[in-house]
Order: structure tokens, then sequence, then C-alpha cells
């Protein structure tokens, strides 16, 4: 048999070989940490704080934008709130931002924290109760703040929210 015949023979065996082996080799990717499943149907469970779309919570009359930080802020910016009836030119216009939850460190000009993407996070959105929960832990450099932000926009009392933070 020919030489070059017998480097191409060889080279397209070497090729299948590590093609065989990217399929049958388990990937350090494919290893993602697993979530417990949620048993509860009344009850949407997020485990992304990075969701760029948020939660959308109203009862007819107010509403805010909630983002995976548990807070209506985007990258820092306020997300506009809206109430019915207040317009402008017949277009919708934005009230003042009531959901705009900030921890810093305490100083002038000081920084705020952020969530640990390290530690365990969890949002909820109870559709029976219309509160929305996040449970996460916020750091600032050795600074650790570990708790929960609870909103809820009351359908019992139209102009009634609420942001409630619960340090554990």
């Amino acid at each position: 048999m020919n030489r070059s015949v017998l480097r191409g023979i060889v080279l397209i065996i070497g090729v299948l070989a590590v093609i065989a082996a990217l399929f049958i080799l388990p990937s350090s990717k494919s290893k993602k940490k697993q979530n417990p499943p949620n048993s509860d149907p009344w009850v949407l469970v997020s485990y992304d704080p990075d969701n760029p779309y948020g939660t959308y919570l109203g009862n007819g009359f107010i509403s805010t934008r909630i983002m995976g930080d548990g807070v209506g802020n985007q990258k820092g910016k306020p997300l506009p709130c809206y109430m019915a009836g207040l317009y402008h030119n017949e277009k919708l216009i934005p009230m003042p931002t009531w959901s705009d939850l900030r921890f810093n460190d305490g100083f002038i000009n000081g920084r705020e924290f952020r969530i640990d993407k390290t530690e365990p996070y969890k949002q909820t959105l109870n559709l029976k109760t219309g509160v929305l929960t996040t449970q996460a832990v916020w750091r600032h450099k050795d600074k650790l703040l570990r708790g929960n932000i609870d909103v809820i926009v009351s359908r019992a009392r139209p102009s009634v929210a609420l942001m409630l933070h619960r340090s554990s």
C-alpha cells in the first residue's frame, strides 16, 4: 500500500477517534448545579439573578418592575412605576419610583452591595398572595448582607404597595 494512502487512513481514523471522544466523554460544562424541583404549582421560581426581564407586579392602579436583585432598578438606574390615570398628552407617564431600594456600606459616596452570584439565590412569586420574595446574599468587599426582600402590590387596597427587607 502506498504511504500517502496509509497516512490518509491514519489521519481519518485519528479524526474519528477525537470526534467520538468528544461525544462519549462528559463535558465539565454539562455539570450544572441542579436546583430543587418546585412542588407548588402556585409558586413561580427563578434561580437566575441575571434575568434581564424581571417581574412585573401590578394591581390595576399602581405597578412596578422588580429585577433579579429584588428591587426596582436595573444597572443602577431606577425602573419606571406606573399609576392608572396619570397621563400627559394622552400618554401614560411614569410616577416616581417607589421600588428602588439600595444597600450601601454607610460611607458618603460609598459602594453599593451587589448580589453575590457565588451564594445561593432564589426568587419566588406566589400567585395566591402576589408576594415576590428574593432570597440572596448581597456583598460589598468583605461585608455580607444575607436575607430576603418581599415586594407586594396590594389588590385589597389599590393605592398600597410594600417592600420589606428581612435580614437573616
